[in-house]
């Protein structure tokens, strides 16, 4: 069958108009697209100026009767959105919502809007609600637990280890778990924490147990500088057969308990990895550097200037290591360095960390490990083979 040549020229006609009307459409999308991100910064620019505008009396005044009649009457996700309002508020200001707040906690029903009063009492250190949140803790819902242990380390007193350690002897710490976790974390922040070492030394020595919670127990023991866990620390720091995260976080603490025994097994570590290329990899890297970062806390300044040159890693997590650890040589030069990472490090996360350690150099204040960094660790644990 053959084709006119008036309905092939008709056809080209036709194909270049769709061509040109995908054409428009592609640049009309492209523009409202582009429209929509200058109104979205304009917006933000706009809010941000109000934002930073104090409010009056009057304003407080009637921002404080709405806040109060929505936690009475709104739906869930309103009252939640309330109960941030009054986390903006000056704290001479919060004072009308500590009654319906300690009133809701009491009576709440809903799980969710339970965790979220018992966060937003945390904020407010709402001391009163202290027994209340106490309890909270055996709650059987993980979210309201998890909830009212980070609570409780704004809260407490120096009993309030108590409820957190006792729901962490029914926890099954042969499995990972954020609960357990967390709950660790906070006898290793929250004071009379340390009170709980003896049940978590052994169940450090226990091996059964889950390797990234026998990491954040080999944390707790540097965070709250028990020497009495050092045998046990060095057993696991220079042991080939546990894993990555938990030999470097035993390091660590072995740093942090200021363990000078532990000196010439460090430095063994390190020559073995430096001469031996086979184990010049991502896991004895990570051993290498928080080896250099306890001699360092033990006072062995040689340590520096491989830490220097860990900073220069292409590893983004090396070099996240690596910002804690010129931290605490507190040499001179340190700054020009934590300057240039705040600013240029091509990984947004060492960028962060070397501003936060700026802030603690000028606070007088060294110890910068964080909950984000740790995690880092502990993903990368869970890629060793078992």
């Amino acid at each position: 069958m053959q084709v006119s040549i008036k309905e092939l020229q008709n056809s080209k006609r036709k194909t270049h108009r769709n061509s040109y009307f995908n054409t428009f459409l592609s640049l009309s999308k492209l523009a409202l697209v582009t429209l929509l991100v200058v109104a979205s910064f304009s917006f933000s620019l706009q809010a941000k100026e109000k934002k930073s505008k104090p409010l009056t009396e009057d304003a407080i005044q009637r921002k404080t009767e709405v806040i109060l009649k929505v936690l009475k009457y709104g739906t869930s996700l309103e009252r939640k959105a309330a109960l941030f309002e009054i986390e903006k508020l000056p704290e001479d200001k919060r004072d009308p919502f500590k009654t319906i707040l300690l009133e809701s906690l009491n009576k709440e029903k809903d799980l969710s809007m339970k965790q979220a009063f018992i966060r937003s009492a945390g904020e407010l250190g709402l001391k009163d609600a202290k027994e209340t949140i106490e309890e909270a803790v055996a709650d059987e819902n993980e979210d309201v637990s998890r909830a009212a242990v980070s609570a409780l380390k704004k809260v407490g007193d120096a009993n309030s280890w108590k409820p957190i350690l006792e729901k962490l002897k029914s926890e099954d710490l042969t499995k990972n778990s954020n609960l357990t976790v967390s709950l660790i974390n906070s006898l290793a922040d929250i004071e009379g924490g340390e009170n709980a070492h003896e049940f978590l030394e052994a169940k450090l020595k226990e091996k059964f147990n889950s390797p990234e919670i026998r990491s954040y127990t080999a944390l707790y023991f540097g965070k709250k500088k028990i020497l009495s866990a050092e045998t046990i620390l060095q057993e696991i720091a220079f042991n080939e057969s546990e894993t990555t995260t938990l030999r470097t976080y035993s390091i660590n603490s072995l740093g942090k308990i200021k363990s000078t025994t532990s000196i010439p097994k460090l430095k063994e570590l390190i020559e073995e990895i430096r001469k031996d290329p086979s184990k010049d990899n991502k896991k004895n890297q990570l051993l290498k550097i928080y080896s250099l970062g306890a001699l360092i806390e033990l006072g062995d300044e040689t340590a520096f200037d491989e830490i220097v040159e860990f900073s220069k890693d292409d590893d983004s997590i090396v070099r996240l290591r690596s910002i804690q650890f010129l931290l605490d040589s507190k040499r001179p030069e340190v700054r020009e360095i934590l300057e240039y990472k705040s600013k240029r490090d091509p990984s947004p996360k060492v960028q962060k960390a070397a501003a936060d350690a700026l802030k603690k150099l000028d606070e007088g204040d060294s110890d910068t490990n964080s909950e984000e960094q740790e995690s880092e660790d502990s993903s990368e644990s869970s890629k060793e083979p078992n």
